[in-house]
């Protein structure tokens, strides 16, 4: 996708699982639309982030920080 085409509809970015090769790692998304909502979950869909599967991003030009403990993951909103 080229970074000037804003989606039509709603987005969902997989996180990868959260294993120990990835254990403090910070991972970052931003919505960048108001057309649209983003939504994170992990490749299986069963990992808990936040104690949710998904994580809504609704505000525009938002952005949260999603760190693994290598079993879940935590959402950091700066």
């Amino acid at each position: 996708m080229k970074s000037s085409s804003i989606p039509p509809a709603d987005v969902t970015i997989q996180l990868p699982n959260p294993s120990a090769d990835n254990s403090g790692k910070v991972y970052v998304c931003k919505k960048i639309s108001n057309r649209n909502h983003l939504y994170v979950t992990t490749v299986s869909g069963t990992i808990l982030i936040d104690d949710e599967t998904t994580h809504t991003i609704t505000g525009d030009k938002t952005t949260h920080h999603f760190i693994s403990t290598g079993s879940k993951y935590y959402v950091i909103v700066p």
